[in-house]
C-alpha cells in the first residue's frame, strides 16, 4: 500500500515537471537567460519534495546558478532548464511509468523532432528547416550542461555519441553502443541525450546528419 501511495505521489510530482515543462517558454535564442531565480527555483523545490516521495536523489536536475569571479551570480539559460526538465522527465518516466505514453510524443510545447512519414513528403523546407534548426539547438543545449559537468573533451564525445544515434536510427548496435557510452561519461550526461534520443527513436529516418 505504501509504495503505491507513493507512486501516486510521484506522478502528482512528475505531472507537475511536465506542466513546468510545457509552459517554460521556448527560447529566442540557444543563450536566451533567466534574470531572476524565482522564475525557475520553484522547480529545485519540488525535486526536493520528489526526493523525500522517492527516497532517491535527483539532484543532478537542479538549476545550479554558477557566480563568476566577481561574486555576482550568472544568468541561467533557458534552454539549460529546458534541458534538464526534459531529462528528468525521461528519467521519471522509465524509472516509474514506462508503461504510459512516452511523455514528449505529439506535443509541440515539448521538445519534439519527429516527422511522421505519411506526412513528410507534404512538408515544406522551410518546415524541415525548422525541424533541423530545433534539433541543432537541442544538441546545443545537451552539450552546454555536459560541458558544464564533464568538460569540453567529454562533451564533445557524448555529442558524438548522440549524432550516431541520430544518423542511425535503425541500427540497434550502434545505439546500444552509444548509449553505453553516454552512460560511461556520466548519469548526467545520458540525461542531457535522453530527449533527443527519445525522439529519434520514435523517428523512422533522421532530420540531422552528421
Amino acid at each position: 500500500m505504501e509504495e503505491t501511495e507513493n507512486k501516486k505521489k510521484i506522478k502528482t510530482i512528475y505531472k507537475e515537471f511536465k506542466a513546468y515543462l510545457s509552459q517554460m517558454p521556448l527560447p529566442d535564442s540557444p543563450n536566451a537567460v533567466f534574470y531572476d531565480k524565482s522564475e525557475w527555483e520553484y522547480i529545485n523545490e519540488a525535486i526536493n519534495r520528489l526526493n523525500t516521495v522517492s527516497g532517491k536523489s535527483y539532484e543532478q536536475f537542479k538549476i545550479i546558478q554558477s557566480h563568476d569571479d566577481a561574486g555576482y551570480a550568472r544568468q541561467v539559460k533557458i534552454a539549460t532548464i529546458r534541458s534538464k526538465l526534459g531529462g528528468l522527465i525521461s528519467t521519471l518516466h522509465e524509472e516509474f511509468f514506462s508503461e504510459e505514453v512516452e511523455p514528449f510524443s505529439g506535443n509541440s510545447k515539448f521538445p519534439n523532432m519527429v516527422i511522421n512519414n505519411q506526412n513528410t513528403q507534404h512538408q515544406t523546407q522551410h518546415q524541415q528547416q525548422e525541424q533541423k534548426i530545433e534539433l541543432e539547438q537541442m544538441l546545443h543545449t545537451a552539450q552546454e550542461t555536459i560541458i558544464e559537468e564533464y568538460g569540453k573533451e567529454k562533451s564533445d564525445e557524448a555529442i558524438d555519441l548522440i549524432k550516431k544515434i541520430i544518423a542511425n536510427p535503425k541500427n540497434w548496435a550502434i545505439i546500444a553502443t552509444s548509449i553505453s557510452g553516454l552512460l560511461a561519461i556520466g548519469k548526467i550526461a545520458f540525461a542531457a541525450a535522453l530527449p533527443i534520443i527519445g525522439k529519434i527513436l520514435l523517428s523512422s529516418a533522421p532530420v540531422f546528419t552528421t
